[in-house]
């Protein structure tokens, strides 16, 4: 009896506490052995000084393989698998192909290049098999050039495919060159605080700036669905820690506005000549019967405004004509061989808009 007193207590409790929101932490390219490792732990306990929850690389990968798993979209990708094999194994290449396609697109519809890659390599690959053996060589290397960027560690057997094809596999490989892990675009990551129910992400990556360090920390507003404020901190060895609590301070009223935290406002700034004593002017009375001017003002062509014109920002410096974040599109999973542990997330999106990897029938 008394554990159900207590059973019953403990749930009304529960419901009078709002949950803290959620925000997801998200770090790129960053080595478990780096100057910036100092900066991210400083900065994030700065951003934990907030009522928030961050949520990390395992959470948030559990957190997406649910949802995948919810909606059936391993099981159909797997079923749509295994028909095309058996298709391809009849030599009916392009019937197979076309089930390969629909794995792909399946797993696609997913989150699957996120935290298991290799499974998507899988059905692209195989339609790069398809696609080689019906004669369709360009597209096959696209298809091939796919597989490598979502699984850079990829090898095909010599006992399970032709010499041929590993020989194209491997000249597509070389094409597409080494491959850097970067930051999706807001549509992936809108994508990702929708299923995860994230106001947020904090997404933070590792840059150079000639031969030193440069932390970049962006934070992504789901309601927004873009980025809001940027900061950057050109790391030294000595001060790294203290560069990474700085940055975030910078950042943390942007933060709390994400999460619905009222923010203060800022006193206005004082125009470049406020510290000279002015006189006011008096207006001087409108005469009615004043005739019109000589010479009428030079027209000026309109201004167009941004389409963010009407959303103020907490940050002075304007958004480059590309973003930055675009430069790092071209995205997919760390190579596991080369930095491991080094990715908070693992990223595997196509770099499309480096190499056209888009197959057309």
């Amino acid at each position: 009896m008394n554990h159900l007193a207590f059973l019953l207590f403990y749930m009304l409790v529960a419901q009078g506490v709002e949950q803290a929101p959620s925000v997801g932490w998200f770090v790129v390219g960053v080595p478990s052995v780096s100057v910036a490792r100092p900066a991210l732990d400083s900065a994030r306990e700065e951003f934990s000084k907030l009522p928030l929850k961050m949520v990390g690389r395992d959470e948030l990968n559990q957190v997406l393989k649910a949802q995948d798993r919810k909606q059936g979209i391993l099981a159909e990708a797997g079923k749509l698998l295994k028909d095309g094999r058996e298709l391809h194994m009849g030599l009916k290449l392009w019937e197979a192909a076309e089930l390969y396609r629909q794995a792909v697109e399946k797993l696609e519809e997913g989150f699957v290049r996120y935290y298991d890659p290799d499974r998507l390599a899988e059905p692209v690959l195989q339609l790069g098999v398809a696609l080689l053996q019906a004669n369709q060589k360009d597209k096959a290397r696209k298809a091939f050039m796919r597989a490598a960027a979502l699984a850079p560690g990829l090898q095909l057997s010599e006992g399970y495919y032709s010499p041929s094809v590993r020989k194209a596999f491997l000249k597509a490989k070389e094409e597409l060159g080494e491959l850097q892990p970067g930051i999706p675009p807001p549509k992936e990551l809108a994508r990702m605080c929708q299923a995860a129910e994230f106001s947020g992400m904090i997404v933070a990556s590792l840059e150079r700036l000639g031969d030193r360090p440069l932390l970049r920390v962006a934070l992504f507003d789901a309601e927004q669905n873009r980025f809001v404020a940027v900061e950057t901190a050109v790391l030294e060895e000595k001060t790294a820690a203290e560069s990474g609590g700085e940055l975030a301070v910078r950042l943390k009223d942007n933060l709390a506005a994400i999460i619905g935290l009222p923010v203060e406002a800022e006193p206005p700034k004082p125009a470049p000549d406020a510290g000279v004593a002015q006189e006011p002017q008096q207006e001087e009375p409108a005469q009615a019967d004043e005739p019109p001017a000589s010479e009428e003002p030079p027209y000026e062509e309109p201004t167009q405004t941004s389409p963010d014109a009407g959303i103020p920002l907490d940050f002075e410096t304007p958004p480059p004509v590309t973003p930055w974040y675009i430069k790092h599109w071209w995205i997919w999973a760390a190579s596991a061989a080369v930095i491991a542990t080094a990715v908070a997330l693992p990223l595997t999106v196509f770099r499309e808009d480096v190499v056209d990897v888009r197959i057309i029938y």
